[in-house]
């Protein structure tokens, strides 16, 4: 019985080997149906570690289910980051910037515009410009006042007067500023006054 080579063609009567006598390819043996081939190629032993297609379509938590140790680690790490994250407290340090003189001032301008609401709700009018704003600090024989509304009056920051004027229920009050001129872009004038005080003083005013 003869046996021919499928890739070479080749007709030889013996097949005690695996291989072909001819091209040296592997052969199977008809009668077995098996591979004779004495050394397996590389490119077969790589495709034999690969995992099947199969298994790529697995979701992730599948491939920790054959290895719980591994599954145990990732866990206990876990735990522990969001215990360290959860313990440590991130505080933001804003550096302390002091008030500029202009802000300061804007502040004392607040407090003496709310002294002229206490004595406004006192004497039922503002302080005239020729009683200026020493009214708040004494007595200048006006019916109904109760004061004194400020414990002083001190000077700017720059060391100026404040500006004051009343004409009927408007009021002026600002500071003349750096350059120490009324009527220019550095001027300050007074805010509103603080409403929220007003109402406590009044409030102690009635008891």
């Amino acid at each position: 019985m003869k046996y021919r080579c499928p890739y070479c063609r080749l007709l030889f009567e013996k097949f005690s080997d695996s291989q072909c006598p001819s091209c040296g390819k592997g052969l199977r043996h008809p009668g077995k149906w098996k591979l004779l081939q004495s050394k397996e190629s590389r490119r077969a032993a790589l495709q034999k570690r690969l995992p099947h297609s199969h298994e790529f379509r697995k979701p992730i938590w599948m491939a920790f289910l054959n290895r719980p140790r591994f599954l145990i680690w990732v866990l206990g790490s876990c735990i522990l980051v969001v215990a360290f994250l959860l313990s440590v407290r991130i505080e933001t340090v804003v550096p302390y910037r002091p008030p500029t003189l202009s802000a300061q001032t804007q502040r004392e301008l607040v407090v003496i515009r709310t002294a002229l609401e206490w004595f406004r709700t006192h004497c039922n009018r503002y302080p005239t410009t020729e009683e200026g704003l020493k009214a708040l600090v004494r007595d200048p024989g006006i019916k109904g006042w109760k004061g004194y509304y400020l414990e002083g009056l001190p000077p700017d920051l720059w060391g100026r007067p404040f500006l004051y004027s009343a004409l009927e229920d408007t009021v002026l009050l600002a500071s003349m500023g750096p350059d120490g001129k009324a009527g220019t872009a550095d001027d300050i004038t007074s805010p509103p006054p603080d409403y929220k005080a007003l109402v406590k003083r009044l409030a102690k005013d009635k008891r």
